[in-house]
């Protein structure tokens, strides 16, 4: 089972965040701090010649994702994202983060293939910048799935990009007491597919039961009825329309009552991952939608965690 203790100690740096909410300002004022704020980060990230890391690019967005990540009232959130200068730059903004996560991602991941041993390899994947960030939200998602009454030995991951942590953190809790697992990593893209390979083959017996396919899942079925939880990362899709498309040919691929757990994104942290609403009526008609979770703090990531439906899935 997941380390409680630890998981005590995410929600207490989350629950501190709440200390910074602008108090005695304007909701009108802090909502065009941030609007201005944010357009000039996306400004100077497109007028970069690429978004690779380096220093200038880290520091674009590690001030962009510090600003999305502030907990602010309700009308100071609503008053930013009903503005029109930032309503018109979400979707370049939203590419503009993909492809910086995905640079990002393999830059790590080719580091990590270079590694000669898996003490190497451990060294310099704690090393990257967002682990721990990772880590939190795998754990918050482990015990949302926890929190269903559910126990589970194998998951697939769809969109699991170039340096696939989320697979290495359920294996890790599969793991527990001596015990086996099994992760998928299913990707679009092959290049990321090559380089999460490298990545598991550097990892030694820690990278034991990662497997791959390279497939575009709106095109190809994968094979998904033997999983008892698949996760769906945020940037798979790009609007709710798109999400609620790939989600129903995905759920016809797993088994009745399997755990779907959907990544999303709340607040100001919709300026970094598109937002998928768990109450729309074509999600609900897929699966029992039984928690809906925001958290707090440097994990920016909501979660949703849904079961699949009779006579939507398979068996």
């Amino acid at each position: 089972m997941c380390d409680l203790t630890h998981w005590s100690n995410c929600l207490v740096d989350d629950l501190e965040q709440l200390a910074i909410m602008s108090p005695g300002v304007p909701a009108g004022e802090v909502a065009r701090d941030f609007v201005n704020d944010v357009l000039s980060i996306h400004n100077s990230l497109k007028a970069l010649p690429d978004l690779g890391p380096s220093k200038s690019v880290d520091d674009l967005f590690g001030r962009l994702v510090k600003r999305c990540c502030k907990i602010h009232g309700k009308l100071v959130v609503e008053l930013a994202m009903s503005d029109e200068s930032l309503k018109s730059i979400l979707p370049s903004l939203h590419s503009v983060c993909s492809n910086g996560e995905f640079l990002l991602e393999k830059h790590w991941g080719e580091q990590m293939a270079r590694c000669e041993g898996p003490d190497e390899a451990r060294s310099i994947l704690e090393e990257f910048p967002y682990y721990d960030n990772y880590k939190k939200l795998c754990l918050f998602e482990i015990m949302t799935v926890y929190g269903l009454g559910r126990k589970f030995r194998n998951a697939a991951i769809i969109g699991s990009g170039p340096l696939p942590l989320t697979s290495l953190f359920f294996l890790d809790e599969m793991k527990k007491e001596g015990g086996e697992g099994r992760v998928l990593n299913i990707d679009r893209d092959s290049e990321a597919i090559e380089i999460s390979k490298a990545f598991r083959d550097g990892l030694g017996s820690r990278g034991e039961g990662m497997s791959f396919a390279q497939l575009d899942i709106n095109e190809k079925s994968a094979p998904l009825e033997t999983f008892e939880v698949v996760i769906l990362a945020a940037l798979v899709g790009h609007t709710q329309a798109e999400k609620e498309e790939t989600i129903a040919r995905v759920v016809r691929q797993m088994k009745v009552g399997a755990v779907l757990l959907v990544r999303s994104s709340w607040g100001l942290r919709k300026c970094l991952y598109p937002e998928f609403d768990a109450s729309s009526e074509t999600f609900k008609s897929l699966v029992h939608v039984h928690i809906v979770a925001h958290p707090y703090g440097d994990v920016v990531n909501s979660v949703i965690a849904a079961t699949v439906r009779p006579g939507v899935g398979r068996g």
